[in-house]
C-alpha cells in the first residue's frame, strides 16, 4: 500500500458552489468599498484644504474681499452646532463678513437645500450681521445652479466664481 487512503469530499451541488462563490464576491466587494471610502474621505479632505485657499482668492479677485481667516468652523446654537467646511471671515468695503462655504466634489440640488437650511440655522451664531453663502466644487447640476442663484448665493469652481 502507498499510504493512507485520501478521503475525497463529495461533489457539491452547483447551487451550493454558486452560493459560496457569491459570498466570496460580496466579501471582496465589501473590501473594495471600504478602500474606496478611505480614498474618498482623503480626497474630500484635500478638496476642503484647497477650497480654504482658493475661495478667498476668488472673493478678493471678484469683490475686493479682505481675508482675516479661512478654515473649517463648528458654529450654531449651543447643542445644535454644525461643522461648516470653510468659513471665510474678512471684510467687504470695510464691513465684517462671514462667508459660509459648502465644499463638495459634485454639488446637487439636495445638498444645496440641506446646506441652505444649515446656514439659516447657524447664521445667528456667525458673529457678524453680513453672512453670505458659497458653494464650491468641481461639478454642479443645472437644478443646483438655479437654486443657488435663486437664493442669491455664490457658486465657485476652481477656475472661478460663476454665479453671484
Amino acid at each position: 500500500m502507498d499510504g493512507p487512503a485520501k478521503i475525497q469530499k463529495p461533489p457539491q451541488s452547483p447551487l451550493v458552489e454558486a452560493t459560496e462563490n457569491m459570498r466570496e464576491c460580496i466579501r471582496l466587494l465589501d473590501e473594495i468599498r471600504d478602500e474606496l471610502t478611505k480614498i474618498g474621505v482623503s480626497y474630500d479632505d484635500r478638496l476642503d484644504g484647497y477650497a480654504a485657499e482658493r475661495i478667498p482668492e476668488l472673493l478678493e479677485q471678484q469683490f475686493g474681499f479682505v481675508l482675516e481667516s479661512a478654515a473649517p468652523e463648528t458654529i450654531g446654537p449651543v447643542g445644535n452646532e454644525s461643522e461648516i467646511d470653510v468659513v471665510c471671515r474678512g471684510t467687504f468695503d470695510g464691513r465684517p463678513v462671514a462667508v459660509l462655504c459648502e465644499v463638495k466634489t459634485n454639488i446637487t440640488e439636495t445638498e444645496v437645500r440641506e446646506f441652505l437650511a444649515t446656514a439659516d440655522r447657524v447664521r445667528p451664531a456667525a458673529g457678524v450681521d453680513d453672512v453670505r453663502i458659497l458653494f464650491f466644487g468641481y461639478r454642479s447640476g443645472e437644478a443646483a445652479q438655479k437654486l443657488i442663484a435663486e437664493y442669491g448665493c455664490w457658486l465657485a469652481f476652481p477656475r472661478g466664481l460663476v454665479v453671484s
